[in-house]
């Protein structure tokens, strides 16, 4: 065995100092109860716990802030499509309207062909100045039915021409300077035209 201490040299000797222990206070580091330890653990859990579900309320919140956004753009990009739908079942159901106008009118015109000489009055004012000489071009069954009408009034210068050409209740005015197009189909279109707002 060997042996660690070895004299010191007297010169050392004499200034050697006995080790002594620090004073380091009592101890910090005292050992717990039971009750204090399970008090230390429920507190840790409780703070554990606190910070988890603000945590988790925190990503809940992001992602649920992520989910709107996203259901957001999904909404707008559906309306756009809806926007243009919207836009086309309109334009369908003023051509449907204007479908069943044409049928009713021609119906009507078909039913009664006096209602024709509406139409007639209605293109004749349009032409201005006021004519001298009027041809109206009627459908052969207008014209027919017109004859009697025009007859007792006392323009001589208003002439019907029947042109089968035309579908009943079709009307066109032509003077020595000018031509209104009533037929039927222009009416309409006239009608679609403003309705639709296009030139």
């Amino acid at each position: 065995m060997s042996n660690w201490s070895k004299p010191l040299p007297d010169a050392e000797a004499a200034n050697a100092r006995l080790w002594e222990v620090p004073d380091l206070g009592p101890p910090k580091n005292t050992l717990h109860t039971a009750r204090h330890l399970e008090e230390l653990e429920a507190s840790a859990y409780e703070e554990g716990l606190a910070e988890g579900r603000k945590a988790g309320l925190e990503a809940g919140l992001k992602d649920a802030q992520a989910l709107i956004d996203r259901l957001r753009g999904l909404i707008q990009n559906f309306s756009k499509p809806l926007d243009q739908l919207d836009a086309e079942v309109e334009r369908m159901l003023v051509e449907l309207m204007l479908k069943l106008a044409r049928e009713l009118a021609a119906r009507e015109f078909k039913r009664d062909p006096a209602a024709v000489a509406g139409v007639v009055r209605e293109a004749i004012r349009a032409i201005t100045p006021a004519p001298r000489e009027v041809r109206v071009f009627l459908h052969p069954d207008d014209a027919a039915a017109l004859q009697e009408i025009f007859a007792q009034q006392t323009n001589p210068y208003c002439h019907l021409v029947a042109d089968p050409a035309l579908q009943i209740g079709d009307c066109r005015v032509t003077t020595d300077t000018s031509t209104v197009n009533a037929r039927l189909d222009a009416r309409v279109a006239e009608l679609a035209q403003s309705l639709f707002g296009e030139g």
